[in-house]
């Protein structure tokens, strides 16, 4: 695995928005009303339910 950077290495001040293809990525799922421990994962793609409200009627730009 990757070693972070040390904190007082981080340009805080200029972190900006651009895409980073980092090697790992966190997940965790939301069920019964708690998250689980999530893990460490290789998968780039972001997975989600075809019935989700946010991609049915734009509900989500209704949302705050």
């Amino acid at each position: 695995m990757a070693k972070a950077p040390e904190p007082s290495t981080i340009d805080w001040a200029n972190l900006g928005f651009n895409y980073m293809d980092l090697p790992y990525r966190f997940i965790a799922h939301y069920a019964d009303g708690k998250w689980d421990d999530g893990e460490l994962t290789e998968d780039a793609t972001l997975h989600i339910s075809e019935g989700s409200t946010g991609l049915h009627y734009g509900q989500a730009d209704f949302e705050a």
